[in-house]
């Protein structure tokens, strides 16, 4: 019953993303660039908005917005286990697998933002 749940409860959360990504077409978030840029936190950063990224089509730029909002959404549920008394030394490990996986993917974002040309 647990392994229902959780399925369900995971089917939301990407249909929450998907509808919050502006629902792109299924095609442009298996795009390798949109991808990239949904890793490197495109969507939401300043730095792009802003200055850079004109030429880049908005539908991709929403695209990668999905990415973005799944790893917000796995930092959400990371942090709502993590607050929970009941954490077992395989919960803890598996969390901080995630953590550790996470600030590869933010120092991802950094580079791409500010080091890497376009």
């Amino acid at each position: 019953m647990k392994l229902k749940e959780v399925t369900i409860a995971m089917v939301v959360v990407l249909v929450a993303c998907y509808i919050g990504a502006g629902a792109p077409p299924l095609e442009l978030l298996i795009k390798p660039s949109v991808v990239l840029d949904g890793l490197a936190l495109k969507s939401g950063t300043w730095h792009y908005g802003n200055r850079e990224d004109y030429a880049v089509p908005a539908s991709e730029i929403l695209a990668s917005r999905f990415y973005t909002l799944i790893i917000a959404a796995l930092c959400a549920v990371c942090g709502m286990a993590v607050g929970r008394v009941k954490v077992t030394w395989k919960r803890l490990a598996c969390f901080v697998a995630v953590a550790v996986a996470l600030q590869f993917v933010f120092y991802y974002a950094q580079m791409r933002a500010f080091y890497l040309p376009w």
